[in-house]
């Protein structure tokens, strides 16, 4: 073999070596999981953090080591870790989900999983949108008259231009009509402001109207956004696993009890279980329940993943 082509083989397999090592890093987790469940620590760390959600890094970590005793006080033993660079992320991400629980908050709307919380926020809804539409009347009529003025302002202001001999009275009278024009725009822009918030309200309410209709299996039409100031699902947290990664997305909680309760059901995933049918249980596919104790399903599909004890 020439030297060439030695060296062009060697590199080849230094190649298809690395490549194996990699896609075999990358599966064993899975492979780990799927056939040693249980057997070994997921560890997690924090990946990305938006300040915007209102709490620490410490935190958070602190829910998350209440979310991981949920299954290992049934289990009897470890099955999380938090250390610096652990595998699996959690990422808090800020979008119009948890823009909507801020919003209400604000205002000091509480909503609870109930019907009676439903009900007290579609009487809300239903008079913020009557609002909403009388301040989008008045802010509408106000731009119209607005625009009208400020074309024979500029046709005057044009004419003035052109007719350099025109009196200074007829100067001063443009002078006043530029300070009503700017007066009226401030106050435009005061209506313009009042009315995103009144939207932002709406949307806020029409989002969790949604959700709580998701939640209480209610047969109701879609509450609408006036607009797409506010978007998102209705799922709190997500688990995803891909090429050897792990990343558990937070997109809303509304406390602290909310915020354990949607890390416990995304470290059920990470373990390996499904979702269940009962509406209480940690594991239904809505963060619906009361609090964070197991339910006869959530012990059945650990057993299910982990095995009998």
């Amino acid at each position: 073999m020439k030297k060439s082509e030695f060296f062009t083989a060697f590199f080849f397999g230094l190649a298809i070596t690395a490549a194996i090592g990699f896609f075999a890093a990358a599966n064993w987790q899975k492979i780990e999981r799927r056939y040693f469940p249980c057997q070994s620590l997921i560890v997690y760390d924090v990946g990305s953090f938006d300040d915007r959600f209102g709490i620490t890094r410490e935190e958070l970590l602190s829910a998350a080591e209440e979310a991981e005793l949920v299954w290992e006080r049934q289990e009897k033993k470890e099955l999380f870790s938090h250390s610096a660079g652990g595998n699996l992320k959690m990422n808090l991400i800020y979008d119009g989900r948890q823009q909507a629980t801020d919003i209400l908050k604000n205002l000091g709307i509480a909503v609870d999983e109930n019907r009676d919380s439903f009900d007290a926020l579609e009487t809300k809804y239903n008079e913020a949108k009557t609002e909403y539409f009388r301040q989008r009347s008045i802010f509408e009529s106000r731009l119209i008259e607005f625009g009208k003025a400020k074309e024979e302002y500029n046709l005057r202001v044009g004419y003035w231009n052109d007719h350099p001999g025109s009196s200074q009275k007829e100067r001063n009278i443009l002078v006043e009509e530029k300070k009503t024009l700017d007066n009226d725009q401030r106050q435009i822009l005061e209506l313009q402001s009042l009315l995103n918030a009144k939207t932002d309200e709406l949307n806020a309410l029409a989002m969790t109207l949604n959700r709580l209709a998701a939640e209480l299996n209610l047969e109701i039409e879609r509450f609408n956004n006036t607009n797409d100031s506010i978007s998102g699902e209705f799922e709190e947290g997500s688990y995803k696993s891909s090429a050897g990664a792990e990343e558990i997305n937070i997109y809303q909680f509304s406390s602290r009890e909310k915020l354990v309760r949607v890390l416990a059901h995304e470290f059920g995933h990470a373990l390996g279980m499904e979702h269940v049918d009962d509406p209480d249980a940690i594991m239904y596919w809505l963060n619906a329940g009361p609090d964070v104790d197991l339910c006869p399903a959530d012990i059945a599909e650990l057993k299910k993943v982990c095995g009998p004890e």
